[in-house]
């Protein structure tokens, strides 16, 4: 009798807590979002006539990308991220540093009514990327697209913690030295988590 009294106010509990934390995302809401990452990695190399050791190269990676949309109808909300990724790697003493700026319009849609929705999102928009070491840099222009599928934990009903898995990549014209023209295309996969604030 205890133990059904005790699984009875459990029960009671987590009923109250997903209906408490039902998500907002109704019509008529705004939906902020922003996800990013932050990578380091070292490597040294060990020569071993003289038993010295000197680094080889250091990287790092920075990407924060902030959004906003407009809920146009329950669980749909278009909208536009803005996305700053940075990667450099010192080698030598010279600094080779790549800079994407990108702006996606997108459309998210959720699924279901719990504190717990799955949600799919895709956006494709232009970008600029600046890429060189200190006192050579080029730049060039990107048209970026991204295919997101995700899973939203709302631990408010206003607040959601993003796990995204997602496929991205860009195009790219450049033109060499020799006034030749290329095409570049670059894609893949990848994960992050992020934070979204609906009112």
């Amino acid at each position: 009798m205890k133990m059904n009294l005790k699984i009875s106010f459990v029960l009671f509990i987590l009923t109250g807590f997903a209906t408490v934390a039902t998500a907002q995302t109704e019509k008529g809401n705004f939906l902020l979002s922003g996800s990013g990452s932050l990578d380091f990695a070292w490597l040294s190399l060990k020569l071993e006539n003289d038993n010295t050791s000197e680094d080889a190269a250091k990287m790092s990676n920075l990407e924060f990308t902030p959004g906003v949309g407009y809920f146009i109808a329950n669980n749909l909300a278009v909208g536009l991220e803005f996305s700053i990724s940075s990667a450099s790697q010192k080698e030598d003493g010279d600094k080779y540093t790549e800079t994407t700026t990108m702006l996606w319009p997108f459309a998210r849609l959720y699924f279901g009514k719990s504190n717990v929705k799955p949600f799919v999102q895709a956006g494709v928009g232009p970008g600029w990327e600046k890429w060189g070491y200190k006192n050579d840099k080029e730049t060039e222009n990107l048209t970026g697209y991204e295919f997101d599928g995700g899973l939203a934990v709302f631990i408010s009903p206003n607040i959601s913690l993003d796990f995204i898995l997602g496929y991205a990549g860009a195009r790219a014209r450049i033109t060499d030295y020799r006034n030749m023209e290329w095409k570049t295309t670059a894609s893949g996969f990848g994960g992050s988590i992020g934070f979204s604030i609906i009112f």
